[in-house]
């Protein structure tokens, strides 16, 4: 094999290699996913919106949960949150001190449903739920 052989030979098979392995870091993989996307009440697979299972992006880069508040940001695929309040629901949150930071890789998106691997490794599915009347 010559060396100009050689050479397409290594510059397909890097292009290959990277393209199986999707978008760069800090880019999305999708192009549904936007800020604008993930603001709304969301709720695992199987859960039902009506009950407390579920969080609530807001546009102020705010969020809240059952018993959890923070801030949320997107950036590229990466959906990180930070737990800043704890308390049950009735009841005065706590500030948490220091703040817990949580780190999520977003796999797909739609409009009405998203895939995200969490840090543990475990896949979680989401759908949207429809605005409170």
């Amino acid at each position: 094999m010559t060396s100009r052989h050689l050479l397409k030979s290594l510059t397909l098979l890097t292009l290959m290699t990277l393209s199986a392995c999707g978008a760069p870091s800090g880019q999305s993989a999708d192009p549904h996913l936007s800020r604008s996307m993930m603001i709304g009440s969301w709720v695992q697979r199987g859960e039902i919106c009506e009950g407390d299972s579920g969080v609530t992006y807001r546009a102020d880069g705010s969020y809240g949960a059952y018993d959890i508040s923070g801030e949320w940001t997107l950036s590229g695929n990466r959906l990180l949150t930070t737990v800043t309040e704890r308390g049950e629901p009735l009841e005065p949150s706590v500030r948490v001190d220091p703040p817990e930071r949580y780190e999520s890789t977003v796999l797909s998106a739609a409009p009405d449903n998203r895939k995200e691997r969490w840090s543990d490794g475990s896949l979680h599915e989401y759908r949207r739920c429809p605005d409170a009347p």
